[in-house]
């Protein structure tokens, strides 16, 4: 090592004198006690950050890749120097900073060959010294563990000499066991041997009995923390795959295990985290150790869970309450009825002490804050779900793709919960999933009492708890009980105070999705108890009434009930409409939508009533971010109307124009607010008027407009649902006007522009499919190829432009295909499209990289449809070479995924084929599809066994020589082990469906024939896609007739045979009508 230059000296002194300001700053005392810091030392904070990130890698570390090299050996020599001969800790700490910088995987490939083994030694023992000082504060000695891993990843990942490595363990176990240099050292290097179990599974697995005998050593400490610091180590060790599929070397550890964990329960929550884990993972193996301490752990938890919440150990009870549900669950035996009483009653008192006593007009005023209203139209949930989907498909889409080998299970492993939620109802409704349904009459019996106590809010919590509690557990709730229940709960709508009646209508709303039967049956005297609700004096209430209706209408208990109660919820909501809360009015509006769409044309008698008070609230309240939902949904609801087919048009047209003059004055962020709302009942009107439309034609397509031109400024979607929905309301107007030349002339270029450019941009493909969509409506038959070769040049053509985007243009191109339709291009311009897609494909395939895998396969779907929609046209010559081109793209690739997809596109033109093209390949193809029949990759299996069955059926007795080979490998397939079975399925369809085709097509099978169809009629019934069960129906009908001695002379193949028929004859008209002739056949033939 080497004394560092004054330059680089005074950087890091300069550095640290920052640092060491933000420490003198926010420090209270040795342990750095950061829990009454100010505004002040948090920018300070984020300025030291900030320091510590740009200054040290930016001034320090130099990213200059000609000197990086020298000047890298220098500072990995001056680290040395600063870690081992400066007294300076802050210097220290810097000096780590740097060196994690150095460590990071961006630094790595320039530095791979500076860390010499010799280096990496005297590293980690200086680090390993700088914990031995016991100066610095956790998030110090993290960074210091956090140092050591990384060179001992190093090691790991560039260094082939295990002798290393296995040296470096043994100083850390060394210093592990020794005493002598302070609890507080010892306790870090547990922490690290946790952290090292985590990066280095194999290493766990190779020295498990030196890591058990250290652990053991470290849960015997008579130090709580360093116990703890073991118990955190060992949790660590339990949660690495190689012992979650083998526990047993570590399960002696037990019995020292157990007494940690009950002196360190009321420690602090992150030492109970660790018990809890421990608890958790254990309790998986139901050891008999573990059952032995499990009712001393019971009482244990019980006193925890017992003493009152508080915001210091919340945490705390979750956790305990977790543990104690799951032992319930495993250890029946150890718990007695007294037991289980405590715990559920400690669950209501712990609900019973969180609710919050406030001014009963402050609830009412804050709905939103205080308890939680439903205060959203089934649109909107609909929407935020569809939004949560995309964002986990978006999520899904970017996580890295793992390669394994086929015959190599997937080991699932064991996740705990490491974050407990503060929200005590979201606790509870977690700690209801994992209840014992022997828990449930104790938990009914606590809801009875509490139901019929004088406290409020134990009527309160009653309710709130009872409604989570009956989804998971409808099962275990006997009818009679929920019965007695439920007439207690139907008595509450008459409560004294507002927040129970409240909590009344949360409780049937959840009810009605658990016991909708028995809801539906008592359904008047519910209905009574909604009238009832819907005067209630306090408004909240009745807004609660209106979401217990939108969810009783989702569950279909209303449409299960009397119709007569219809009119009764309208004449209802109709005057909740007229509420002077703001929330109540739009409750009452969604629940009507709700209500439309439900009912639909029997809401039409109501229409000129609810309209009328629309219009009513649109004149009371001015459209401003407040009253928005109210605007938004009072127009959604009229557009709902439109869309009943019995609506009377004059009416409607009326009111729709009475619409349109409020819309016209409507300015700026007002028409922002309702904008799409507005749009939406456009395409209604559209519906109803049909040419009609074409006198509000210049403002719809004014705001449709205004939508499309701020979306293609902005490139950014917002709400992909509106903007689809946008793009079909124009559709629907086009198709209203019938394709008329004056009414489209003034919209022709820009409706042409805007289409282009959405294909252009980077949208989902549900906008990019609507905006093709209707481009025949505004584009005359003749300029259709002009069209298509405009769009195509925009999708395909321009693709080097922007590589990223080739899977999403190829899918559009795709798409566009589709529009073109069947036999739409000449065969010069098939050439044409042909070679431009095949420029993409060649691109994709000589720069493939894991993630093409989706564009290439877009590739050749879209040149198979493009053959497929123009068959006639597409002469044998032109499908003959590209089946040469890809068996030679097949036969040369080395990369798995490429030749897979060569193969199966190879066996999609083989089916757009003839026999007179595939006979001279033949020699070359059936050989190289036999060969992967029993390949490793899934995709391989089932291309191989597809192509073969579209041979025989292509070229019938030229089969023959491979026939029986085939079907022998065909079983094989079929009989793969269980372990390959779910990926094996789609070459399993595939195989069995090719059966078929060889027993049908291929004569010289004949002899063979009662043999083989005894087997493949039994293998049919496992195949559960539409589309191959029908393929496999037609071969059955077309076998039984040229077989049918032999196929329907056994009654066993009888037998079968009508198994099939049951399992397949409702999936769909086409699978009934050949069951139905194959019936009739049987019934012939006998």
């Amino acid at each position: 090592m080497e004394q560092p230059t004054d330059e680089w000296i005074q950087q890091i002194i300069h550095l640290s004198k920052k640092i060491k300001e933000f420490d003198d700053l926010i420090s209270k005392d040795n342990n750095r006690n950061y829990s009454n810091r100010d505004s002040k030392s948090k920018e300070s904070k984020r300025i030291a950050v900030a320091l510590n990130s740009s200054e040290c890698i930016g001034n320090i570390l130099f990213y200059d890749k000609k000197q990086d090299a020298i000047y890298t050996n220098q500072v990995v020599s001056w680290l040395l120097y600063l870690l081992a001969h400066n007294d300076n800790l802050i210097i220290k700490q810097v000096s780590i900073n740097v060196l994690n910088a150095m460590m990071t995987p961006f630094c790595i490939e320039y530095r791979a060959l500076l860390f010499t083994n010799k280096t990496i030694k005297l590293l980690i023992i200086e680090l390993i010294n700088l914990l031995k000082l016991q100066h610095y504060s956790e998030s110090i000695n993290e960074k210091i563990r956090q140092s050591i891993i990384s060179l001992a990843l190093f090691i790991n990942n560039n260094n082939n000499d295990r002798s290393l490595w296995n040296e470096l363990l043994s100083i850390i176990f060394i210093n592990s066991k020794e005493k002598g240099n302070g609890d507080l050292f010892r306790e870090e290097m547990f922490y690290l041997i946790g952290e090292i179990s985590c990066h280095f599974e194999s290493t766990v697995v190779e020295n498990i009995h030196s890591f058990k005998m250290l652990l053991e050593d470290g849960l015997q400490d008579t130090n709580g923390r360093v116990a703890v610091a073991t118990l955190k180590a060992t949790v660590d060790i339990l949660c690495t795959d190689a012992m979650t599929q083998n526990p047993q070397p570590l399960l002696s550890l037990l019995p020292f295990v157990i007494p940690v964990i009950e002196t360190s329960l009321n420690v602090n929550e992150q030492i109970t985290e660790y018990c809890i884990l421990t608890f958790q993972h254990f309790l998986e193996f139901q050891d008999f150790l573990f059952a032995q301490h499990t009712k001393q752990l019971i009482d244990t938890l019980l006193q925890v869970v017992a003493h009152p919440a508080t915001n210091n150990n919340i945490i705390l009870k979750r956790a305990a309450f977790d543990f104690l549900f799951s032992t319930a669950s495993v250890y029946e035996n150890v718990w007695n009825r007294k037991d289980s009483t405590s715990l559920v009653t400690h669950v209501y008192e712990w609900l019973f002490s969180s609710v919050q006593d406030i001014d009963i007009k402050d609830w009412t005023l804050n709905n939103k804050l205080i308890d939680n209203d439903l205060n959203h139209d089934q649109d909107e949930i609909e929407m935020e779900r569809e939004k949560k989907e995309e964002e986990e498909e978006i999520e899904k889409d970017e996580e890295e793709e793992i390669s394994m080998d086929d015959d190599e299970e997937r080991i699932p492993r064991v996740k705990f919960r490491k974050t407990i939620t503060k929200d005590v109802l979201s606790c509870f409704k977690d700690i209801a999933r994992v209840m014992d349904d022997k828990l449930i009459p104790i938990a009914l019996q606590q809801t009875k009492t509490y139901l019929k106590s004088q406290d409020w809010k134990k009527r309160y919590i009653a309710l709130q708890f009872f409604g989570i509690i009956s989804l998971p557990f409808n099962e275990f709730i006997k009818e009679k009980d929920f019965k007695d229940l439920l007439l207690i709960i139907l008595e509450m709508v008459n409560d004294e105070n507002p927040r129970v009646r409240w909590a009344f209508f949360n409780c049937l709303g959840e009810l009605v999705k658990s016991f909708e039967t028995i809801l539906a049956k008592q359904s008047a005297n519910v209905f009574i108890s909604v009238k009832k609700a819907i005067q209630d004096p306090n408004e909240r209430v009745q807004a609660s009434c209106c979401s217990f209706i939108q969810s009783a209408l989702v569950s279909e208990m209303i449409r299960k009930s009397d119709i007569t109660l219809l009119s009764t919820i309208i004449d209802i909501l109709q005057l909740l409409l007229q509420s002077s809360r703001i929330y109540v009015i739009e409750n009452a509006l969604s629940t009507i939508s709700s209500l439309v769409k439900t009912f639909e044309n029997d809401l039409i008698p109501y229409y000129p009533k609810i309209i009328k008070i629309i219009i009513e609230l649109q004149k009371k309240y001015e459209i401003n971010i407040e009253t928005r939902l109210i605007h938004s949904r009072a127009i959604r609801l009229f557009g709902l109307f439109g869309e009943l087919i019995d609506i009377e048009k004059k009416i409607y047209e009326k009111d729709f124009y009475t619409l349109v003059q409020y819309i016209q004055q409507l300015k700026g962020d007002s028409f922002d607010l309702v904008m799409y709302e507005f749009i939406f009942v456009c395409k209604g009107a559209a519906e109803i008027l049909g040419k009609d439309f074409v006198v509000h034609l210049p403002i719809a397509t004014k705001y449709i407009f205004q939508v499309l031109d701020r979306l293609i400024k902005v490139g950014v979607v917002e709400d992909r649902r509106k903007i689809v929905m946008t793009l079909e309301t124009l559709g629907s107007i086009l198709v209203a006007l019938e394709l008329d030349p004056l009414a489209l002339e003034p919209y022709k270029n820009q409706l042409t522009s805007w289409v282009l450019q959405l294909c252009k941009l980077p949208f989902k493909k549900e906008i990019r499919r609507a905006a093709i969509k209707i481009v025949p409506l505004f584009c005359p038959i003749e300029h259709t190829v002009k069209m298509f070769f405009i769009l195509f040049d925009v999708l395909v053509g321009s693709f080097l432009n922007d590589k990223e985007m080739v899977g999403e243009k190829l899918s559009a191109t795709i798409e566009l295909i589709e529009y073109a339709g069947d036999s739409f291009l000449s065969l010069q311009q098939i050439r044409t499209c042909l070679d431009d897609i095949l420029v993409v494909k060649n691109f994709i395939t000589a720069n493939y990289q894991i993630h093409d895998k989706d564009s290439l396969f877009n590739a050749y779907s879209a040149i198979t449809l493009l053959f497929s929609l123009h068959r006639d046209q597409c002469v044998s010559s032109i499908i003959g070479d590209q089946i040469q081109s890809s068996f030679i793209e097949y036969d040369t690739s080395t990369i798995i995924d490429v030749k897979a997809l060569a193969l199966g596109f190879i066996v999609e033109l083989c089916a757009l084929s003839d026999e007179a093209t595939l006979l001279p390949w033949l020699p070359k193809l059936v050989p190289a599809m036999t060969s992967q029949l029993l390949s490793k990759n899934a995709s391989m299996r089932q291309n191989a066994a597809h192509g073969l069955g579209v041979f025989a059926q292509m070229t019938r007795h030229h089969m023959a020589p491979y026939a029986l080979n085939i079907l022998q490998l065909y079983k094989t397939l079929i009989a793969e082990p269980k372990s390959r079975r779910k990926e094996n399925i789609d070459a399993t369809t595939s195989a069995i469906s090719s059966i078929g085709k060889f027993i049908r097509h291929v004569p010289q099978l004949s002899t063979h024939v009662e043999t083989i169809f005894s087997v493949w009629i039994g293998l049919a019934e496992t195949v559960e896609t539409e589309d191959k069960s029908l393929l496999v129906l037609d071969d059955i009908l077309s076998i039984v007739q040229i077989y049918p001695n032999q196929c329907l002379g056994n009654d066993q193949n009888c037998k079968q045979l009508y198994n099939v028929i049951d399992q397949f004859s409702n999936f769909s008209n086409d699978h009934q009508s050949i069951t139905d002739k194959i019936l009739e056949f049987i019934k012939f033939r006998k």
